[in-house]
């Protein structure tokens, strides 16, 4: 079996079944086109090296999320173009270019297991007025961006209400841990949903990180709370590095068949520019948490560094956790446009 072979056929399969939903909506035919045309092709560095990998990251995803996979297959290269799918869809601009590392990296997702002992903390750390955080690990399907995701649950009396979702995998280039966040959701429905006193209570307190902040206040305060969290869940693993994807060309090419330009282009900002301002803010608000490169043409991610110490003027983030707080001689002053 070449797994080369069935990479390009889950590329190819792509185009088709999105073409097909595209000329059922003659008024997107023109954009969709357009959209096509920016998605890269696959360049291969090293074919032996791209075979191996491709081959341990189908054993993985098999030993790890088998029980997501259906149980019939009209034959094995179906089942492996099906998983090599997952793959695909979740390219950035330069991965088409770097696809060995990538594949890798993805591999290294699976079997990481940093947070596989978090399922619910024994001891969940209060905020205020009683409010507690729990912190669940996830596993997830092959339709989204990463095969584990964590959120962290409020408890307010037993109630419990979700913050955004987290996407995340573990990866350890040149031997140190680096996290890959792809995505800070918001839950489309709340599968704990609180009597509406009690949820208003928890926003309240929620919105108290914007409590001192004058930049970056349009960043949704729950989004900046899960994601303070979460880097400071990092840090506590002794991971200081961190990758951002910004922009899927293959996932932008597939909505492209189910919405118009006008939305299209409301949501791809807010999984660039908005997602993006979402660890600017992280920077402006936590002194230790750094931006080290945008995204260019050689990489489309942005990557973050973490110092030994993340030190907070915010007291609700102080207040939970590991956060410092900050001296009156420290001032985290860089003002980000």
């Amino acid at each position: 079996m070449n797994y080369i072979d069935l990479l390009f056929a889950a590329q190819k399969n792509t185009e088709n079944t999105h073409m097909r939903a595209f000329k059922r909506n003659s008024q997107i035919s023109f954009q969709c086109s357009l959209v096509q045309e920016h998605i890269p092709s696959i360049k291969i560095q090293n074919e032996r090296e791209l075979e191996k990998n491709l081959e341990e990251y189908l054993n993985a995803y098999e030993q790890i999320l088998s029980h997501f996979l259906p149980r019939v297959y009209s034959s094995p290269e179906k089942k492996a173009e099906h998983l090599l799918f997952s793959l695909y869809k979740d390219m950035t601009k330069s991965d088409f270019s770097n696809v060995e590392s990538y594949v890798k990296m993805r591999t290294q997702f699976l079997t990481d297991d940093t947070f596989a002992n978090t399922t619910l903390y024994p001891k969940p750390a209060e905020i205020e007025h009683g409010i507690l955080i729990r912190a669940v690990r996830e596993r997830e399907n092959r339709g989204c961006e990463t095969p584990f995701s964590m959120r962290f649950l409020l408890d307010h009396n037993n109630e419990l209400y979700s913050l955004p979702r987290i996407y995340y995998g573990v990866f350890e280039p040149e031997g140190e841990k680096t996290a890959c966040i792809y995505a800070v959701q918001n839950p489309k429905m709340y599968t704990y949903t609180p009597p509406s006193m009690i949820k208003e209570e928890i926003e309240s307190v929620i919105r108290k990180i914007n409590s001192g902040i004058n930049h970056f206040r349009d960043c949704q305060p729950r989004k900046v709370l899960a994601l303070s969290l979460f880097f400071n869940e990092l840090h506590k693993n002794n991971i200081k590095k961190i990758i951002v994807p910004i922009g899927l060309p293959v996932r932008q090419y597939m909505r492209s068949a189910f919405h118009s330009t006008e939305e299209l282009e409301a949501i791809n900002k807010r999984i660039t520019v908005d997602f993006a301002r979402l660890f600017q803010r992280l920077e402006f608000q936590i002194k230790g948490v750094k931006i080290v490169q945008n995204p260019n043409e050689l990489s489309s991610y942005l990557k973050l560094e973490c110092d030994d110490k993340l030190q907070t003027k915010n007291k609700l983030l102080q207040s939970i956790y590991g956060f410092e707080k900050i001296s009156p001689i420290i001032e985290h002053n860089m003002i980000l446009q």
